[in-house]
């Protein structure tokens, strides 16, 4: 049998109920959780707005920094291994370049880092035909071009320019205005002529710079030595291969077999007929040369015959048979193998 005691009795308890759940939900009741979940994620909401309104801040003004402020603004130009023409040539293509050209349409090229390298580099190698160049930038407002000139033996007047060529005939760049000064000698009909003072003769060259007055030498002069520092070479106006091709610097604008015939009847022709050379004309479609020589005379000579040949020929002839009548010839023609023809003027 079971003791008699007092009988224990069960406690329920309620648990509370939580009436902003869904399956409790009243229209009556305030949704105070509810609530405060919204504003959590409206307040992480802002937080991501405000990064990311800090990180465009700052992004802007690191572009700011590196492409707008002048702490890399090119503010430097350091060119190595050129004449001063060539400096002064580069230094303005550059400044045209930073002043008038923009990448994207929007950032300047005087920002270092917006700078073309091979921009540069590409109007450099259209002016000038080089051995060598190489550009680079050095932080943070410099840039730094070494360049090796190509020397010129030779000067081309072709489509109303004086151009230099290298020993393969290729054109250099055009000459400089000092550079046209040091021609003593140039064709009547390329240039105005105009009397100066004590009766000498001017010569007006039109330059991209302005126009160049230098004193020209008279045809008739004597001369016994070459004045022009390299040989002078006129290539007639017409539609020659070589003339369309408009001398742009690095093209072939005489073979350079016929240059090596010039160069070497330039140093030649003074010893063996006591005369200077004026310049080389080059006729159109023509495998002749026309050298024209102080005393007013010519000497025509064939690209096809070696010099050497050709001036053994020439002294032989003017030993033999011109003798002391320099004075009155008007050519020798060498341009043939087996015979020689020469005139004297009327």
């Amino acid at each position: 049998m079971r003791p008699i005691g007092p009988s224990k009795k069960r406690v329920f308890r309620r648990s509370a109920r939580d009436f902003s759940k869904k399956r409790y939900g009243n229209p009556l009741f305030p949704q105070h959780r509810r609530v405060k979940g919204r504003a959590i994620q409206d307040r992480q909401r802002m937080k991501r707005y405000a990064g990311l309104a800090l990180m465009t801040a700052v992004a802007g003004l690191l572009f700011w920094y590196l492409f707008w402020s002048p702490t890399f603004r090119i503010e430097s130009v350091e060119i190595t291994g050129g004449s001063d023409e060539t400096k002064a040539t580069i230094h303005e293509l550059i400044h045209e370049r930073m002043v008038n050209r923009r990448r994207a349409l929007v950032v300047s090229q005087s920002n270092i880092f917006v700078c073309d390298r091979r921009a540069i580099e590409d109007d450099i190698r259209s002016r000038f035909y080089l051995e060598s160049l190489e550009v680079r930038k050095r932080l943070p407002d410099t840039v730094v071009i070494e360049l090796t000139e190509r020397a010129p033996v030779s000067v081309l007047f072709a489509d109303d320019r004086f151009l230099a060529l290298d020993g393969s005939g290729f054109v250099i760049r055009e000459l400089t205005e000092r550079e046209i000064l040091s021609l003593k000698d140039l064709p009547p009909d390329m240039v105005t002529v105009l009397s100066g003072e004590l009766g000498a003769e001017v010569v007006e060259i039109e330059t991209e710079r302005g126009t160049v007055s230098i004193a020209r030498g008279s045809a008739d002069a004597a001369a016994e030595e070459n004045r022009n520092p390299h040989p002078l070479i006129v290539l007639e106006r017409g539609g020659t291969p070589l003339d369309r091709q408009g001398f742009a610097p690095g093209t072939e604008a005489v073979p350079g077999t016929t240059l090596g015939l010039i160069i070497r009847a330039y140093e030649r022709l003074p010893d063996i007929t006591g005369a200077g050379v004026r310049w080389f004309a080059l006729p159109n479609l023509s495998e002749s040369i026309d050298v024209s020589m102080y005393g007013g005379w010519h000497v025509y000579l064939s690209e096809l015959i070696p010099f050497e040949t050709q001036g053994e020929r020439l002294s032989l002839i003017i030993k033999e048979k011109i003798g002391s009548r320099m004075d009155e010839l008007e050519y020798v023609d060498l341009r043939y193998d087996e015979r020689i023809f020469f005139r004297f003027r009327q």
